[in-house]
């Protein structure tokens, strides 16, 4: 969600490179295809610029790269140049380039929104949420874009400043109340701060639009600690039917069982989850369940 090709577009992207530069740095952008036609002699850094946004444009993501550098090379002040670079660095996923790039243009131009955005994003792949935070801030000032809000909120998550993190989340969801990512992340802070019953409301606008096993499965959970056992069965046995390859299933299901004293099926699904663990080298995990393990057998007897 926080990545800027899903809300944006490729296409968008080469729109938003001249329109969030001010007018002393933009230029008139002729239409990519065109201009890229009899461009197989570039000259000037404005030929290789434009042809960069024709190959960004298509996601000829290392020609563009080519280009945007010849252009910098040729014209080390231009912003544009470093912005078109920071933000393909971005789509192929090379965070510390597009840091690099975005530092850059922020330092030539401190009042490009975007950069900071993108820069923010980039921070936030890189877990350094006090970063991405500071960068989301400074955009936000200038342009109250829900995804801002939504990708700080989701530093402040991870953070676990659960409180701040609501608060984003409020505002995205304001700002682009039909946005599914925003009320799943919304429902993990409710979750987290054991606001159970707002949890599963969230989870069930989530679940309502697509069939998501982490939000059955957190929903499961709200209900289970709201001891409606019959609900947060149901959760969890549609959450293994979309996804029987994640071992917490398996142990939220059997602590279902437990509780109702269905002890040999606990068994069976704790065991099959130790098994899952095992396989993965969760070590922390796997002691766990050998505890739960010998605590229903005790229950046995």
């Amino acid at each position: 969600m926080s990545r800027l090709a899903l809300s944006l577009g490729c296409g968008a992207l080469v729109i938003a490179i001249s329109t969030v530069l001010p007018p002393a740095t933009a230029t008139t952008i002729r239409p990519p295809d065109v201009y890229a036609q009899g461009m197989s002699n570039p000259v000037t850094a404005e030929d290789y610029y434009q042809r960069g946004l024709s190959f960004l444009e298509k996601q000829d993501y290392n020609r563009a790269i080519a280009d945007f550098q010849k252009a910098a090379q040729l014209e080390p002040n231009s912003v544009k140049a470093h912005l078109g670079l920071g933000l393909v660095h971005w789509l192929s996923n090379n965070y510390p380039e597009t840091i690099k790039e975005m530092t850059k243009v922020i330092q030539m131009d401190p009042s490009v929104v975007l950069a900071y955005q993108v820069r923010g994003d980039a921070y936030l792949e890189t877990r350094e949420y006090q970063k991405a935070i500071s960068d989301y801030t400074t955009a936000l000032k200038s342009e109250q874009l829900p995804v801002t809000y939504f990708n700080r909120g989701r530093c402040y998550f991870f953070s676990q400043d659960y409180s701040r993190a609501l608060a984003d989340f409020d505002k995205a969801l304001q700002l682009e109340p039909n946005a599914i990512d925003y009320y799943y992340f919304r429902g993990l802070t409710h979750y987290n701060l054991e606001n159970y019953q707002r949890a599963i409301e969230d989870f069930t606008r989530v679940v309502t639009v697509e069939e998501y096993p982490p939000a059955y499965y957190f929903r499961s959970y709200s209900y289970f600690f709201l001891e409606d056992y019959q609900k947060s069965m149901t959760d969890i046995n549609k959450a293994i039917a979309l996804d029987n390859t994640d071992p917490d299933y398996y142990i939220l299901r059997a602590l279902n069982y437990w509780v109702v004293a269905k002890h040999e099926n606990a068994l069976t699904d704790a065991r099959k989850a130790l098994g899952m663990y095992e396989r993965e080298g969760a070590k922390e995990k796997i002691e766990l369940t050998k505890e739960m393990i010998n605590s229903i057998l005790l229950d046995m007897k």
